[in-house]
């Protein structure tokens, strides 16, 4: 009985021994951690590496291009304390033909609180307090200013806005009076005085060296003087329907750079 007690022990242990030298299925735990790895680690596919099925956990995905996916966790380099699906405190460098996508018209970049920043899909120039872009269809419009150091190329038409002044009748039989300061390099001016309309070009904010056309859209005439200081033209202008008027901004001042009589 006694050798019989001592075999079926040995049996047990020899058995035990073979059962945990067996691969393991389905989720155990580490409780001591690993001190390294000497020799490559093979998962299987859709098998994960992690939290818990439901946490945060890297999951390897057999795909014709392979997958490897980081679920349900924010992931930081160069930080412990990720605020955001990936959160990088250092540099992002990419090579070759790289590309960012936004699948969503809400994607933005923050951060560039001076020079550039990406707003619900768009391109804006400025401050995050003034939302430059204010049109959907791709196009960049900038309402501050945008400088260029070098030189610009546009392969199309280049659109300056319309400022469009209209001009009341003043009723009492006598010239409406109306202080023009541009807003964009293109006016369209709509006197509707039948006594005509008297235009002072204003100065308030003009950059030295901006450019404006203006043209009267109206039938009644617009009126534009020669005036020391102010406005600096080759005569007194009587502005008639569709005749048009470019100046320049010298500084101090208006001066004319050509009329056209339509």
């Amino acid at each position: 009985m006694k050798k019989i007690l001592v075999g079926i022990g040995v049996l047990v242990l020899v058995m035990g021994a073979w059962a945990w030298a067996q691969p393991r299925r389905g989720s155990h735990p580490i409780s001591r951690g690993l001190n390294y790895l000497s020799t490559d680690m093979t998962v299987e596919d859709d098998k994960w590496i992690g939290l818990g099925s439901s946490a945060g956990r890297i999951e390897f995905d057999d795909q014709t291009t392979d997958e490897v996916n980081i679920l349900d966790a924010n992931v930081g380099i160069k930080t412990d304390t990720p605020s955001a699906e990936l959160e990088v405190n250092g540099t992002i460098k990419a090579l070759g033909n790289s590309t960012i996508t936004f699948n969503d018209a809400t994607a933005k970049i923050k951060g560039f609180t001076t020079y550039l920043t990406l707003e619900d899909g768009y391109i804006v120039v400025g401050d995050t307090t003034t939302n430059d872009i204010t049109d959907g269809d791709g196009d960049l419009l900038v309402e501050d200013e945008l400088e260029v150091n070098g030189n610009a190329r546009f392969d199309g038409l280049v659109s300056a806005g319309v400022d469009a002044d209209t001009i009341a009748d003043t009723g009492d039989a006598n010239p409406a009076t109306h202080t023009l300061t541009p807003t964009s390099s293109y006016v369209e001016l709509t006197c509707n005085d039948a006594d005509t309309c008297d235009i002072t070009m204003g100065e308030s904010g003009i950059p030295e060296g901006a450019k404006v056309t203006i043209v009267n859209v109206s039938a009644n005439v617009c009126d534009f003087s020669d005036t020391a200081g102010v406005s600096e033209l080759a005569g007194a202008f009587a502005m008639g329907q569709y005749d048009a008027l470019e100046l320049v901004y010298i500084g101090d001042r208006w001066a004319e750079v050509s009329r056209s009589n339509n």
